[in-house]
């Protein structure tokens, strides 16, 4: 449904002891939380911008990626832009929040992407071939740092948030970088007329957060590399996506195919019965026997063992175990 967050519907009406549907670093922010001065967003603009190798003017900050997504195609609609396109499979907010916004789907307008991809974790590019390109950024400190960052089309918006490498979902706060301070200029007008500024108690925080940034890199990245090398060498006979290995990130896209016939909502539900908690395959705009499996937390190792133990009963017993399984 095109107004409904299905993955947020999902998480939020179903739990489990093993969970592996958490896309976000769990770490202890207690002491960015210590806020002796209030930090102005001119300072948190400036350390956003070298984070990122940018010029602070180019900065816009938010409540979030979403909220970053939604003002800068809602900007992008209102200039004279109205076609967009996606390559799927993708995070469910790049290809419902165009069409929200009044874009149509096709053409050569705009180009929306996250970046590292969510759920694949590929790197994905931005080519002349479009006009304008919107990329979410969430997920790509993991695999690199910012201000390495190189696309094709120089004409892109770039969109990110503290909530899953810094893993201060709490704290809501994200950014903009937009191609030039002029667009960053008519995008800031938006605050105050359709979303509220960001909170400066919040900014302070964020602020304490980045300034700890390659301290926070160099540990996050040790905890999923860790992860994902468990993930690929004890996979069993799940397979990636069309057998492209996942870059470093916190999500991998699972064919899951050799298991079961199931669908990935029923495969999900099952699992959710057995106290495993993945998000299904569909949910991120395809079909078939894909169920995206996160490893951003401290105990995946275990969780991911008991979810292949599962899948193991699952095809020794056949998909009837499924009919038997408590229905929610």
């Amino acid at each position: 449904m095109l107004d409904s967050f299905e993955i947020g519907n999902w998480l939020d009406t179903h739990s489990a002891k093993y969970n592996l549907s958490s896309s976000a670093i769990t770490l202890d922010l207690t002491p960015y939380f210590k806020v002796n001065s209030t930090v102005n967003e001119t300072q948190l603009k400036e350390l956003i911008a070298e984070i990122n190798g940018v010029h602070p003017s180019q900065v816009v900050v938010t409540q979030g990626a979403t909220e970053g997504l939604f003002l800068v195609l809602l900007y992008l609609y209102r200039k004279g832009y109205k076609s967009y396109n996606v390559k799927l499979p993708d995070y469910e907010t790049i290809f419902k929040v165009p069409e929200i916004v009044g874009l149509t789907k096709g053409g050569d307008d705009i180009f929306v992407s996250s970046n590292t991809n969510n759920p694949l974790a590929e790197l994905r590019q931005c080519d002349d071939s479009y006009k304008v390109c919107v990329m979410d950024e969430t997920f790509l400190a993991f695999h690199q740092d910012l201000d390495k960052v190189d696309y094709y089309n120089d004409n892109v918006f770039r969109v990110n948030t503290l909530s899953k490498f810094y893993g201060a979902s709490i704290v809501r706060i994200g950014y903009i970088i937009a191609p030039s301070s002029e667009d960053a200029k008519r995008l800031e007008g938006y605050k105050g007329l359709i979303v509220e500024p960001p909170s400066p108690h919040n900014m302070s925080i964020a602020y304490n957060i980045l300034k700890d940034h390659y301290n926070i890199a160099e540990k996050v990245r040790h905890l999923v590399k860790e992860n994902l090398e468990f993930l690929k060498r004890e996979k069993r006979m799940l397979r990636f996506y069309k057998d492209v290995e996942p870059l470093l990130s916190t999500v991998s896209f699972i064919d899951y195919s050799y298991y079961t016939e199931m669908s990935s909502r029923e495969l999900a539900e099952y699992l959710v019965s057995k106290g495993i908690l993945v998000v299904p395959g569909y949910m991120f705009g395809v079909d078939g026997p894909y169920m995206r499996v996160c490893y951003s937390r401290s105990d995946f190792k275990e969780s991911f063992k008991v979810l292949i133990e599962e899948l193991e009963k699952i095809k020794e017993t056949g998909d009837d175990i499924y009919r038997s399984a408590p229905k929610r």
